[in-house]
């Protein structure tokens, strides 16, 4: 597919994902620009605890905990949607921002027929231009269990702390330190 608008800013394209929530039936887009994560949930104003999971298991990192900035868009009506709207975020995040729209929520599914006939991207029909004092609605956090997300990495729980769980990652190059380090405090 090209792009109906040239000049798409690829500092903001770097990464983007559509993602599933099984647990809400729900859908939402993501984007990642260098370490900043951003989630654009049409629906919900935060991110539930299989969210927050489903985005470490995607995000590859050497950090243990991640920070999930959610974005303050606005809200679909109805519940229906989600996913339309997931895919208008995704298509605003390569030619603008989708904190500044509203969606015209009627015209959507007309919208991505027509993206898919033509197969020409362009931004989804909007009603109105906003701007919200703030972006970013609130940051979470959540806490990276393996840093490699490699199918044949199973990692272990060894010990865990109130903040801080310890894991054996065989697929890493850390095995004899890790042991060191558990032979030490087991």
């Amino acid at each position: 597919m090209s792009l109906a608008k040239k000049g798409c800013d690829h500092e903001h394209a770097q990464s983007l994902q559509i993602i599933h929530i099984k647990e809400r039936s729900h859908w939402a887009a993501l984007q990642l620009v260098k370490s900043d994560i951003y989630l654009f949930d049409s629906l919900f104003s935060s991110a539930s605890e299989e969210t927050l999971e489903l985005i470490a298991q995607l995000i590859k990192t050497v950090e243990r905990f991640l920070s999930i900035n959610i974005m303050n868009v606005h809200k679909q009506t109805g519940t229906a949607d989600c996913a339309l709207f997931a895919i208008a975020a995704v298509t605003c995040l390569l030619l603008k921002d989708p904190t500044t729209v509203v969606f015209d929520q009627k015209e959507l599914r007309l919208h991505l027929v027509k993206i898919l006939e033509t197969n020409l991207i362009s931004l989804f029909p909007t009603l109105k231009s906003r701007w919200p004092v703030d972006r970013i609605s609130k940051v979470q956090q959540c806490q990276v269990y393996c840093t490699c997300h490699l199918d044949s990495c199973y990692p272990l729980i060894v010990q865990q702390h109130k903040e801080f769980c310890f894991f054996l990652l065989l697929c890493l190059d850390v095995w004899t330190s890790t042991l060191a380090f558990l032979e030490a405090y087991l």
